[in-house]
């Protein structure tokens, strides 16, 4: 059954995003998982590589299987890949997918900031990353009058 999930050909999904991360079984054992978003919103898991971390020897394997199975990005669209931070999984993707635009997920980027500051000013960059995080659409991102958050009116400086 696992031979045939990891054999399936992968040609026919209109990707439009893939998310990439690795997900910790204990201390010593990493899976490094990539899902594909479709243009319905639907996210099939793609496939799975096992390791120690997020190294290179596990992500540069797993994007290669995906590449054979026929995952390629759209000519008429670059892929668009959400990711943690992770130095490996940024270098595979631009030897597999060199036009493909990452992004870093804006829940590793809060836990990132929050591990930077201080206890008391955690609370307010957590309800700042979730008005970001809530923010949906082409057409929140156009509307005037906003400002980015953490930017006090008319000042131009951070709160």
């Amino acid at each position: 059954m696992l031979a045939e999930f990891r054999g399936r050909d992968l040609s026919q999904l209109d990707v439009l995003a893939m998310i990439v991360d690795g997900v910790f079984l204990g201390k010593e054992r990493c899976v490094v998982v990539a899902l594909a978003i479709d243009a319905e919103g639907h996210k099939p898991l793609l496939d799975f590589e096992g390791g120690s971390s997020e190294s290179a020897e596990v992500v540069m394997p797993l994007f290669a299987k995906l590449k054979v199975r026929g995952l390629d990005a759209s000519v008429a669209r670059r892929l668009l890949v959400t990711r943690d931070g992770s130095d490996a999984i940024a270098k595979a993707l631009r030897h597999f997918w060199p036009d493909a635009v990452q992004c870093e997920c804006l829940v590793h980027v809060e836990r990132g900031l929050c591990a930077k500051l201080s206890y008391k000013h955690r609370g307010e960059a957590v309800m700042k990353m979730n008005r970001l995080r809530a923010v949906e659409g082409a057409e929140a991102g156009e509307r005037p009058g906003h400002e980015p958050v953490g930017v006090r009116s008319g000042s131009g400086h951070p709160e």
